[in-house]
């Protein structure tokens, strides 16, 4: 094996170890493109990001593709992966949606206390799919936005929404052409 498998394997069997002590059961397996997820349709998963290299930094709970969705991460996140690469495994599933967010906060809290370098932003367990932003983060998130600029892009978007197929100009070609 290459080293950085080795790495990998003694840090998966660390975690592994650490969630059996815990009641979690583990049935870690990699992923390497989205059609492995097909058995993860309808069940929430705890996922584990790590690096080329080995190293485990970054633990969520998701559903379908999520361990695969790049957008929407943090900055720190997007560094390790841009400077290091990423390895994506799934630590085990469950049906009930709730049963994983408890045990994405025990394995987070576990990698800590195994030394693990997260880039995690909070410690798990807050994010449902069926979650609703709160009113008061909303108005937060709206009394920041105010008195800035639009982007003109998003504008001019707003400008032609709607407005469909009908002012395209290859429409407009191929129906001159039907005439």
């Amino acid at each position: 094996f290459p080293s950085h498998d080795i790495t990998v394997m003694k840090n998966l069997s660390k975690l592994i170890s650490a969630c059996n002590s815990i009641g979690i059961q583990s049935n870690v397996r990699k992923v390497n493109k989205r059609l492995d997820m097909k058995d993860y349709q309808r069940r929430s998963y705890i996922y584990i990001h790590a690096t080329k290299c080995g190293e485990i930094f970054y633990i969520g709970k998701g559903m379908h593709i999520r361990a695969f969705v790049t957008h929407g991460r943090s900055k720190h996140w997007k560094n390790k992966v841009n400077s290091k690469g990423l390895a994506i495994f799934i630590l085990n599933s469950w049906v009930d949606e709730d049963v994983a967010l408890e045990n994405e906060v025990k394995v987070i809290s576990e990698c800590k206390r195994l030394g693990f370098k997260l880039v995690n932003i909070s410690d798990g367990g807050d994010g449902s799919i069926f979650s609703q932003v709160k009113p008061e983060t909303r108005l937060k998130q709206s009394l920041a936005k105010k008195g800035k600029p639009l982007n003109p892009n998003f504008v001019k978007a707003g400008r032609t929404a709607g407005s469909g197929m009908k002012n395209r100009p290859e429409h407009t070609e191929a129906k001159v052409k039907v005439s």
